[in-house]
């Protein structure tokens, strides 16, 4: 029984199938996981290798700073591997990317404590043409058949590789079917805010907007087709059992960018935003907002801001209710169909439109471990496209921020959540 080789290309616009816990997702994979590398992870303590790393980076005041802006000291997160202890543990990289030439690709590196054993690795990833057709693959390994470099800062889990060294983060992807080799570089970044996330849940904004080039190549094509666009990068950490601590996730993603040139050098530039809103099985929420701000001109700092200072409006359906009054199992999941921001500095409404794709992380596991995943927790994640008008006042000195663009919403439950 195996679950690493090649699967068959999905040519549909969205998956139409139940969720299940990502975190179960590494029992399939391991189960039936083909061998891998020889070398397993470094079984030195944690806290003593953290010991040897060089303190975080501080990001420096940003030009013309205003009140309520992001403090001028922050915090830059740190991409590498924290490997927290505890059966519960789970920690995450998410890879959000679009390309000019109208491609998507979402991917996800995981290392799980879940399960058989401890820190089991799994990559899982998305990867959606113009036409709406998602093609997916998938690695899992045991501790002992995956490696994780000292520094922790590559990951390589079977045929798929992440790399969050400098100065640019590097996923490789090699399949039978499909082929992947994109980079970026880090900026942006910022730990989530204390207080937004419940304890124990830590967030680490590593990049966003960050331009970026590769080569993808999908079965039937007789090359690789060189590709543009801009990744952002966000990587979770949960120390305690995550289907107790958050619900459900939404996350919005505006990094369409403008294109501006002058005599000595082209770039891009423009402005790019981050929204996530936190649903704990309680019922309470909590948000945060990140923009980036290049267009300030030359010789000035490119301008960040957090804000936590606004509430988010659910309204809507992405997937309508059935003919008839009959339940679909959407409704199981409630999806809003529009987000409506607003604060004294955030005023705005993302329209979410047509789901690229809805996985089932686990729809490939046997019986009867499906059936076993089943009775802990049945999640879903779902990616939309998103119109998205927003705008921000930050301070009295600057114009506000403008963010009309079309962009990418993420929907990620740990359990059902009907609308309330």
């Amino acid at each position: 029984m195996s679950f690493g080789g090649s699967a068959p290309r999905a040519a549909r616009k969205h998956c139409r199938s139940h969720g299940r816990p990502l975190l179960l997702l590494a029992l399939a994979l391991v189960w039936g996981a083909h061998a891998g590398h020889a070398d397993g992870i470094p079984d030195a303590d944690y806290a003593a290798e953290l010991a040897t790393r060089p303190a975080a980076a501080v990001v420096g005041a940003p030009a013309d700073p205003h009140p309520n802006e992001t403090p001028p000291r922050v915090e830059a997160p740190d991409p590498a591997a924290r490997l927290p202890k505890g059966g519960s543990a789970v920690e995450y990289w998410d890879l959000t990317s679009e390309f000019d030439s109208g491609h998507h690709l979402f991917v996800r590196f995981a290392i799980t404590n879940e399960g058989p054993g401890d820190q089991l690795g799994f990559a899982t990833g998305e990867l959606i043409d113009p036409e709406g057709e998602s093609t997916h693959f998938r690695n899992g390994r045991q501790k002992s058949r995956w490696t994780l470099s000292r520094d922790r800062l590559r990951l390589d889990i079977g045929k798929s590789h992440l790399d969050l060294h400098g100065p640019r983060y590097r996923l490789e992807v090699t399949k039978s079917y499909v082929k992947i080799d994109i980079s970026f570089a880090p900026r942006a970044g910022m730990v989530i805010p204390a207080g937004v996330a419940p304890e124990g849940y830590g967030l680490d904004l590593l990049a966003l907007a960050s331009p970026t080039e590769g080569t993808i190549w999908l079965e039937g094509m007789s090359n690789g087709l060189k590709l543009q666009g801009r990744t952002a990068a966000v990587h979770t950490v949960v120390r305690n059992s995550e289907t107790k601590l958050v619900q459900r996730r939404i996350e919005l993603f505006s990094q369409r960018s403008l294109r501006q040139s002058s005599q000595q050098s082209p770039r891009e530039t423009g402005t790019a935003l981050y929204v996530v809103d936190f649903t704990a099985p309680s019922g309470k929420r909590s948000r945060w907002l990140r923009a980036l701000d290049e267009t300030r001109g030359p010789g000035q700092d490119d301008r960040l801001i957090s804000e936590t200072r606004f509430d988010i409006d659910l309204g809507g359906d992405l997937f309508p209710p059935g003919k008839n009054g009959r339940k679909r199992r959407h409704e199981d999941y409630w999806i809003p169909g529009h987000l409506g921001l607003r604060g004294d500095a955030v005023m705005g409404k993302a329209t979410l439109t047509e789901a690229l794709v809805e996985r089932d992380p686990l729809s490939d596991l046997p019986q009867p471990l499906r059936f076993l995943a089943g009775r802990k927790s049945s999640p879903r994640r779902v990616w939309s496209m998103a119109k998205i008008t927003v705008t921000l006042k930050p301070g009295s000195g600057p114009l506000p921020l403008q963010f009309q663009n079309r962009g990418v919403a993420a929907i990620n439950f740990t359990n059902a959540l009907t609308r309330r």
